[in-house]
């Protein structure tokens, strides 16, 4: 029911949004195939980036048999590992993919 009541509300923003002079987002910028294509890839990121801590746990418990404590204290390490290697994973992205980005992707 909230699933359904949050697709009504999407769709109705969709068509409200659509007949404004002057809307909140411009939706005819979607047809711009590399603004439809950035968007896209940063939603898939964001979903997973959103998906892993959730899966990871269900991993630790059903399949490796750790106490739902154990996995809690395995995925409080997380996100200290990720704030020590942030500005190495910065300099290994900036080094690695040179001149790439989302933008120049083909679909």
């Amino acid at each position: 029911m909230i699933l359904g009541g949050g697709l009504a509300f999407f769709v109705a923003v969709i068509f409200i949004e659509l007949r404004q002079k002057y809307p909140t987002l411009d939706l005819t910028l979607f047809k711009i195939r590399q603004f439809a294509a950035g968007n896209l890839a940063s939603f898939l990121n964001g979903l997973a980036f959103a998906c892993g801590p959730f899966l990871r746990s269900l991993y630790l418990q059903l399949i490796l048999g750790y106490s739902p404590l154990k996995t809690g204290y395995s995925a409080h390490t997380d996100g200290g590992g990720n704030l020590l290697l942030q500005s190495d994973k910065r300099r290994l992205a900036d080094r690695s993919a040179a001149g790439i980005n989302c933008s120049r992707l083909r679909l």
